[in-house]
């Protein structure tokens, strides 16, 4: 046999020890960066959430906060304000729970507009 090809336990060991570590370490990373970003979105919503219920009572909040769920929070680098920012300005403006409720599907239904634009613009 090559002595090239000869592998020791301990070469072994110490070659698949720091494979194991460098993708531990790179798994860590990555879930630390999820959790992160869930509880800055679980935070939003539940500023919104808390916003809304106190201007329009809870069965409004868990309205808005399901519509917007799905929505995007982070700031447009442009505008500077987010969704969220948008949320809660439409909550101090908004004079009946109707009216907050139309106006937040309005501001999703910009966020689609923005997205469709966006993925035609980069797609080609």
């Amino acid at each position: 046999m090559n002595s090239k090809h000869v592998v020791t336990i301990a070469g072994f060991a110490e070659e698949v020890g720091r494979d194991i570590s460098s993708r531990h370490r790179s798994g860590f990373d990555e879930g630390r960066e999820s959790a992160y970003e869930a509880g800055r979105v679980a935070g939003r919503q539940g500023a919104i959430h808390a916003l809304t219920a106190a201007r329009f009572g809870p069965e409004t909040a868990d309205h808005v906060v399901e519509a917007t769920r799905s929505m995007s929070y982070e700031p447009e680098p442009i505008v500077g304000i987010g969704n969220a920012g948008r949320i809660g300005i439409c909550v101090l403006t908004c004079s009946t729970a109707e009216e907050l409720l139309a106006r937040v599907r309005e501001v999703k239904e910009e966020e689609a507009k923005r997205d469709r634009e966006l993925r035609t613009l980069f797609s080609g």
